[in-house]
């Protein structure tokens, strides 16, 4: 297939690229620069798809030396190259992150590293894992590759310069590509995040890299390799006979930035420490935002099933999921899961996903189109319907006439029936406080044991179904727990 130089999307949108895709130009960049030492503006890449595309490289550049005995064998340099990840027009909280790769040559004569690698590779000839690469399960060969990598990781550092070290912290080995008698080390530092905990589909310990960036990335080196192997006008092509035998050659993938932005990532909630996740399955991000909130609801209630956690907090949105955090601070963080409009979708997959209890939070608006029967609450599939919440609240307050005057039940209904928003509806109910004050409660009651009905008949009665209603001063104002 031809190289794909349009980023525009059948529905007229822009879509952009995932960190899967920038770390795999990042990596292949840093190589060719470090053998050619040319300035170059482009990188192009292998998609998952079968393409190739071409991602802007934002910035090459040398650190030197290394060692000085590196420096003495020619190969004592450090190559950089970046690439800012375009998010198109679905920008997400990565978007803008720059995504660094630096490459180098070690010292063919570390009998120490050599020897570790050997014993990885054997190791890695034993490994089960899935067509997409990646390491996929907590086995013994697992463990002991992990072990290893880490060994390796620590003693590389070592023969490093602080003049380099400064950049990385503790090296995280994910991958070893033996090519043409030399080894080609694959590693993250900072800003990468590290799995901790079981249920992804990457092994606790390892860097937080998906099978299929974790073949994107292989891919890229592979190539660029023998491409310069085939290249014997290369600038620095010596560097390359240097590696012959023994030789080991190094990349580092970085995140100056990950450990900043991964805090307002679902990482921490799924137990990935340290930084971002590299990401993507098609290599780009696609302006759908339908997609991508499936996909996640998806994936979070794997991770809690995976995990023998058979109870989570729905929520619309970032707002409604803070404040329940704090209303249901028993609850694991990982149990929350922003969920958008997508109610029916979420509850179904949850009862599929062997979930036994969800706890739904959310404001009014949301909940009372769950009450009048909605399963997705986006404006575009229904608007807030007036009359019915102005009848429900009508046929409540009837119940109360002896506390409440008829007439001014029939003026509450008219009010509500001709209000604007949802908000001017919630308004009214509360100003029901001042004189009625028993009444607002009654009213948000029978409003949310509608909504629990409806939401238990959308899992088939398979879970067991609570509602929180949250103010917009964050608070819960009533619920059916």
């Amino acid at each position: 297939m031809g190289t794909v130089n349009s980023n525009a999307c059948n529905n007229g949108l822009r879509k952009g690229f995932s960190t899967g895709s920038v770390s795999a130009a990042a990596i292949k960049a840093s190589i060719r620069y470090y053998f050619k030492y040319q300035k170059f503006f482009r990188i192009e890449i292998k998609m998952p798809g079968g393409e190739n595309v071409l991602l802007p490289v934002a910035e090459l550049s040398k650190i030197t030396p290394i060692t000085p005995a590196l420096e003495r064998i020619g190969g004592g340099w450090v190559s950089r190259a970046s690439v800012i990840k375009d998010s198109g027009d679905d920008p997400d909280v990565t978007n803008g992150i720059k995504i660094c790769a630096d490459f180098m040559f070690l010292d063919d004569a570390d009998s120490a590293v050599a020897m570790l690698l050997n014993e990885a590779d054997d190791i890695k000839g034993n490994q089960n894992r899935d067509n997409q690469g990646g390491p996929i399960n907590r086995s013994k060969n697992t463990l002991m590759l992990l072990h290893l990598y880490e060994k390796a990781g620590e003693t590389i550092l070592t023969r490093l310069s602080d003049e380099v070290k400064k950049y990385y912290g503790k090296l995280y080995i994910y991958n070893i590509i033996k090519h043409s008698g030399f080894s080609i080390i694959l590693s993250s530092s900072a800003g990468i995040g590290i799995v901790r905990r079981q249920g992804l589909p990457v092994s606790p310990g390892f860097p937080a890299i998906n099978p299929v960036p974790f073949k994107m990335i292989e891919w890229a080196v592979k190539e660029e390799i023998n491409g310069r192997i085939n290249d014997r006008a290369g600038i620095n092509q010596n560097k390359l006979n240097c590696c012959a035998g023994n030789g080991v050659l190094l990349s580092i993938l970085y995140v100056p930035d990950g450990g900043i932005v991964a805090k307002k990532t679902l990482n921490p909630r799924l137990g990935i420490e340290g930084g971002i996740s590299i990401l993507g399955t098609t290599g780009y991000v696609i302006p759908i935002s339908a997609k991508a909130w499936l996909g996640t609801i998806k994936s979070s209630l794997a991770f809690l099933s995976c995990n023998k956690i058979d109870a989570c907090v729905y929520t619309p949105g970032r707002f409604s999921e803070k404040t329940a955090m704090k209303i249901l601070k028993d609850m694991p963080k990982e149990s929350f899961i922003e969920i958008g409009d997508y109610v029916s979708y979420s509850i179904r997959k949850a009862a599929g996903a062997g979930i036994k209890r969800v706890i739904f939070a959310g404001q009014f608006g949301k909940i009372v189109k769950i009450s009048q029967g909605a399963r997705n609450t986006n404006a575009k599939y229904g608007n807030l319907d007036l009359k019915y919440l102005g009848a429900l609240v009508k046929a409540v307050l009837k119940e109360h006439i002896d506390i409440i005057p008829e007439n001014e039940v029939n003026d509450l209904y008219e009010k509500i029936i001709n209000s604007n928003t949802s908000r001017q509806v919630y308004d009214y109910i509360l100003s029901l406080c001042n004189i009625y004050n028993p009444l607002p409660d009654k009213i948000f009651y029978n409003i949310l044991k509608t909504a629990k009905e409806n939401l238990i008949r959308m899992s088939k009665e398979q879970v067991n179904i609570d509602i929180i209603l949250i103010s917009y001063e964050g608070k819960m104002l009533a619920s059916t727990l």
